[in-house]
């Protein structure tokens, strides 16, 4: 069994601080320690109910620690000069309490069972000072005035640089009368911790429970001074059965721990480490901090979780460590949040990130920030996360917002420099108005669909290795669309057509999809500027993500790149023409890719002109003789693409500089 140093107060309003006045003294005389021997105490005789007792000042060689054998009752005890009193298998029964003063001196609180729990200690208050020591072995100790139903009551008070150290759990319960009334009853301006015991197996927990017996009953655990801290050992529970007063001090938790509340906690301090807090509601108006080997999860049956607090001061950091918030959000939040490289977030049932909140992604590269809404199990439904965006996202290094999320107007997206980068992966909408700006980039995850709604602009590069779905026209800086990436359209008539206008250049791969709206039909001869790029388009689609939409009858699908347009067309189907190996109605490099690819082949004969069932030089010949050759119905006017590119990205420009004031 290990002692543990504490300064640690019990005080009731009945009691005083000053030691009981001593009527019976201990001498030692037995030599045996036990309290029950009558022959250690002065006059050979035991302290009576209403007598107090004093052990100290002990000639030397004689012990220093009394053994209780059974129930002991007594007015009250002073311990000095390192004596001890062990409750063993016995309890101690004060109608008053206990002073313990000096180095070593203390109580040793042991489980008595008799059969069920009872009290180790019943006493009105208990004061420790002075380097005494307090050991709570899985041992309740219970604090009430001699008289209930008078309005006086138990207390138990920590000065500063005092600690309250319960090992292997415990139970402090306050058994008083309140009379209808709010009455503080634990006040801690030292530490609190809940220790393990040495030994323990790692996956016992321990549990010291805090609790009353009457409803008006108030603990706070960081103190009216407001530097009271609470600390959690690693798989251990401190559970407040009674109104907790705002959290001021320091709150440490270890992995495995847990800090439980029955009702509301209010914190104005910091909150840190892992483990859980469980609560029936919250409010953050102080640091939520996690910064252990394991997450730090908030959590409890509450829907009233405040993170932002009443003013929204309220901040939240993961630069250590990972944050869970494993419930509903009870408004927008409206604080600072901060995550750390190679840490993240997560929001399970999904958050908005309010108009003058901010949230921190500091990245490095390789080791991003990530923001993630993975969903819950609630039940038998599982919801869905979303993260709602109406306030400012800094971005430095790389960083990630994993699942769904909407960029409303009000939204700032800013990217420190050239090595900041944005990842967006889950089902991602960007409205008009929502800014992107910086030096760095946007980067779509494979997996992931992102909307640009009409006029959304993103005024930096975006590579896109997910799907990029154009809703009307949008506008990029710069597009990059790597082989695993898509870009979709949908097309509801002549005039109305899905583009995406890029003011610098445009490098294509992967694959395009074209989805036909309000029962349009196109006909012979219509053409539709999917994609514009003022800086010029560079490589091609590889292929359909999904069969393009089926057309009347002798009519087919063509694309076409120009140097700042891909044009989708509609022409009618005739004789093949020569060399036109992909079918798309243009003898152009995508054919000669096609033969290439193919050459020798006997079994892929799309690029065999000649017929002989090979693929061959003479089939190359064909593709070179009639390079350039169009159909009719393909033969792409000229609309001035570059011009028109110029006129699009210079009402975006202006379109955006007028938007200073956004909803």
């Amino acid at each position: 069994m290990r002692i543990l140093q504490a300064i640690f107060f019990f005080v009731g309003v009945l009691a005083t601080n000053h030691a009981p006045a001593a009527d019976v003294s201990w001498d030692g005389g037995a030599g045996s320690g036990s309290w029950q021997d009558a022959d250690n105490w002065t006059d050979d005789a035991l302290p009576a109910a209403n007598q107090s007792a004093a052990i100290g000042d002990l000639p030397e060689g004689v012990g220093a620690t009394v053994t209780l054998a059974d129930e002991t009752t007594a007015a009250g005890v002073e311990l000095t000069a390192g004596a001890v009193v062990d409750t063993g298998s016995g309890r101690l029964i004060l109608s008053e309490g206990v002073l313990a003063s000096g180095e070593g001196s203390g109580l040793i609180l042991r489980r008595f069972e008799t059969p069920e729990l009872a009290p180790s200690l019943d006493a009105a208050s208990v004061t420790l000072i002075a380097g005494a020591t307090l050991e709570l072995e899985n041992a309740l100790a219970r604090l009430a005035t001699a008289t209930p139903g008078t309005g006086s009551i138990g207390v138990v008070t920590l000065d500063a640089g005092t600690t309250l150290v319960a090992t292997g759990g415990g139970v402090f319960r306050f058994d008083d009368d309140l009379e209808g009334n709010e009455a503080t009853q634990l006040n801690n301006n030292g530490t609190l911790r809940v220790a393990r015991p040495a030994g323990a197996p790692v996956e016992e927990v321990f549990t010291f429970l805090i609790e009353s017996t009457d409803p008006g009953a108030v603990v706070n655990l960081t103190g009216d001074g407001g530097t009271g801290a609470i600390e959690l050992e690693a798989n251990t529970t401190l559970s407040i059965g009674v109104k907790s007063a705002p959290l001021t001090g320091p709150i440490t938790l270890a992995s495995g721990s847990v800090l439980s509340f029955a009702g509301e906690a209010i914190n104005d301090g910091t909150i840190q480490g892992a483990g859980l807090v469980d609560a029936v509601g919250f409010v953050n108006n102080g640091l939520v901090r996690a910064n252990g080997a394991s997450p730090l999860v908030m959590g409890g049956p509450g829907t009233s979780f405040d993170l932002d607090g009443s003013t929204e001061t309220g901040r939240l950091e993961a630069l250590d460590g990972d944050l869970r918030i494993d419930v509903r959000l009870a408004d927008n939040f409206g604080g600072e949040a901060t995550i750390g490289a190679n840490h993240q977030a997560d929001f399970r049932f999904g958050w908005t990130l309010g108009g003058p909140a901010t949230l921190n992604l500091n990245g490095a590269p390789g080791a991003p920030a990530t923001l993630a809404t993975s969903g819950i199990q609630s039940g038998a439904t599982f919801f869905d996360g979303e993260t709602i965006v109406r306030g400012t996202v800094n971005v430095a290094g790389e960083g990630q917002i994993l699942g769904d999320a909407t960029f409303f107007p009000s939204a700032e997206v800013h990217l420190a420099d050239e090595d900041a980068q944005l990842a967006l992966g889950g089902v991602v909408a960007i409205r008009q108005g929502a800014e992107f700006g910086g030096n760095g980039s946007v980067t779509l995850l494979a997996g992931g669909v992102t909307t640009l709604e009409t006029g959304a602009a993103v005024s930096v590069p975006v590579v896109n290795a997910g799907t990029l779905h154009v809703d009307g026209a949008a506008f990029l800086e710069i597009y990059e669309q790597t082989s695993e990436g898509a870009f979709e359209i949908t097309i509801g008539g002549v005039n109305t057509v899905d583009s995406l206008i890029v003011t610098g250049a445009a490098l294509l791969d992967g694959q395009y999809g074209v989805t036909l709206t309000d029962g349009f039909v196109p006909s012979d001869g219509d053409v539709f500027a999917i994609l514009l790029a003022g800086g010029g388009v560079g490589g091609e689609f590889s292929g359909v993500s999904a069969p393009l939409p089926t057309l009347p009858a002798g009519l087919d699908w063509a694309i076409d790149y120009t140097a700042n347009e891909v044009l989708l067309s509609v022409f009618a189907t005739g004789d093949p023409l020569d060399g036109d190996y992909n079918g798309d109605g243009v003898v152009n490099a995508a054919d000669y890719t096609v033969w290439r690819d193919n050459e020798g082949s006997t079994t892929e004969t799309a690029a065999d002109g000649d017929g002989n069932g090979t693929v061959g030089p003479e089939d190359y010949d064909l593709w070179a003789a009639n390079y350039g050759a169009t159909t009719m119905s393909v033969a792409v006017p000229e609309p001035a693409g570059a011009a028109i590119v110029a006129a699009c990205c210079l009402a975006a420009v202006r379109r955006r500089g007028g938007e200073s004031h956004r909803q």
